[in-house]
C-alpha cells in the first residue's frame, strides 16, 4: 500500500509514513524507501506485461493516473495523465 502511494502520487517517504501511521501501521520512512527500491522494478514489469496484452486491441490513447511507470514507458503523445478520464471510464463500466 505504501509503495503504491509513493509511486502514484507526489508524496515523500515521510508523508507515506504518516499515512501508514494513521492506518495503524508503524513503519519508518527509510523502510518505505527500501521497499520502493526493491519493488518498483517489479511494478514496471507488471505494467509492461499489461501493455503487451493490450497491444493487439490497437489502443491509441492511454488515460491513466500519474503513476511513474506510465510516464516512463508511454510516449507523451498517447498518454493522458489525470483522474477525469479514468473516473469517466470507471463510471461507464461500473453502472
Amino acid at each position: 500500500m505504501g509503495i503504491r502511494w509513493y509511486v502514484a502520487y507526489p508524496l515523500s517517504t515521510r508523508h507515506v509514513e504518516e499515512l501508514m501511521e494513521e492506518r495503524g501501521v508503524e513503519v519508518d520512512h527509510s523502510t518505505i524507501n527500501r521497499w520502493v527500491i526493491k519493488y518498483s522494478p517489479q511494478l514496471d514489469e507488471v505494467f509492461l506485461q499489461l501493455k503487451a496484452l493490450l497491444e493487439p486491441f490497437g489502443l491509441t490513447r492511454y488515460d491513466t493516473a500519474h503513476w511513474g511507470a506510465y510516464t516512463r514507458h508511454l510516449d507523451p503523445d498517447v498518454h493522458g495523465p489525470g483522474k477525469r478520464n479514468t473516473q469517466k471510464i470507471e463510471r461507464k463500466h461500473l453502472t
